[in-house]
């Protein structure tokens, strides 16, 4: 399972537009369709229910978006540490440097 296409899901649900929800994730509203009608074929169900040029989530559609969201939060939040790791990582060879330094100084 692709997290693009469960992210494209999320802020589709929140949108409630093919179009804006493209403009949020720079990319069509062509690849926006695509993404969420692989997403229904690959859990078998459909996630929204499509009438007049609006869409509205289905029972199944509102399932998953519980797991869709956390999954989502989970992956943003694993990148945001692993950057706090190299940023930490960094600033301790900042300091182990700069105390070399001091150290041929005196």
């Amino acid at each position: 399972m692709d997290i693009q296409k469960l992210k494209a899901f999320v802020e589709l649900t929140e949108t409630n537009s093919y179009t804006e929800t493209a403009e949020h994730l720079f990319t069509t509203q062509a690849t926006i369709s695509k993404q969420i009608m692989s997403l229904e074929k690959e859990l078998g169900i459909k996630l929204f229910s499509r009438e007049h040029r609006t869409i509205e989530i289905t029972d199944e559609g509102e399932l998953v978006l519980e797991y869709a969201k956390q999954i989502v939060a989970l992956k943003d939040e694993m990148y945001e540490k692993i950057s706090e790791h190299k940023r930490n990582i960094h600033l301790i060879w900042l300091l182990k440097q700069f105390h070399l330094f001091l150290i041929t100084m005196l």
